[in-house]
């Protein structure tokens, strides 16, 4: 999993981050309907348990009908929910970019090398593998609030939002490319309605807020990672 806590020679001065240490985590492991797996660390300095037991359900919807979608079984992500120094911290340490985000993604693999059959493999038992590990997820707490604060949404709507588009990223879809970024929108968009989520790229008018020229989309902070 992600490290929280790097090594301070990694990081310029502004991002070493003291008081921030792994003592602020609580580890957390959930298992969706589907027998996949989330194991978490959530830094509760920020992140109440209301918060993370009100998405605990959505999460889990979520990840499994991202999976299904694309017939994988028994698989594994890490998610980290942190603070906004945190995420700064990830960002630069992994990225060598000076500035927090909302979301960030850390695929296990390349896209090429993702286990789409997974649900065919199995031992010399005939037993399924162990869990296919994904990669790592990190979401910041307050530019999350923020946001949906912005966009008139609940947090849990947004951040919900925010957990599936880094599984997407897991998965190899990108938004570098009109084309790949239209792609991975309308499956979030699928994915978020059957969760009786709205469409977070529309505002309350109807109008599409990425196509609006100059309008920021809710997603136009996020950075992520490969």
């Amino acid at each position: 999993m992600i490290d929280t806590n790097p090594e301070p020679d990694s990081l310029t001065s502004v991002h070493a981050d003291h008081g921030d240490a792994m003592s602020n985590f609580n580890a957390v492991q959930w298992h969706t309907p589907d027998a996949h797996q989330i194991e978490m660390l959530i830094d509760h300095d920020c992140w109440s348990a209301a918060i993370t037991e009100h998405v605990k359900a959505h999460f889990c919807q979520m990840l499994d009908r991202a999976l299904a979608a694309h017939d994988m079984k028994d698989c594994a992500i890490n998610l980290l929910l942190c603070s906004d120094v945190k995420i700064q911290q990830l960002n630069y340490d992994h990225r060598s970019i000076d500035k927090a985000t909302n979301v960030l993604s850390f695929p296990a693999a390349d896209a090429d090398d993702i286990p789409f059959d997974k649900g065919a493999i199995t031992n010399d038992d005939n037993n399924m593998l162990p869990s296919q590990e994904l990669g790592d997820i990190a979401i910041a707490h307050g530019i999350c609030a923020r946001e949906a604060e912005e966009s008139g949404i609940s947090i849990t709507d947004h951040i919900t939002h925010l957990f599936g588009h880094g599984v997407l990223h897991l998965l190899g879809y990108g938004h570098e490319q009109d084309a790949e970024a239209d792609e991975m929108e309308a499956l979030e968009i699928s994915l978020l309605d059957a969760l009786g989520i709205a469409n977070p790229y529309v505002d309350k008018t109807g109008v599409d807020k990425a196509k609006v020229a100059g309008a920021p989309s809710i997603m136009s902070k996020t950075e992520p990672a490969s």
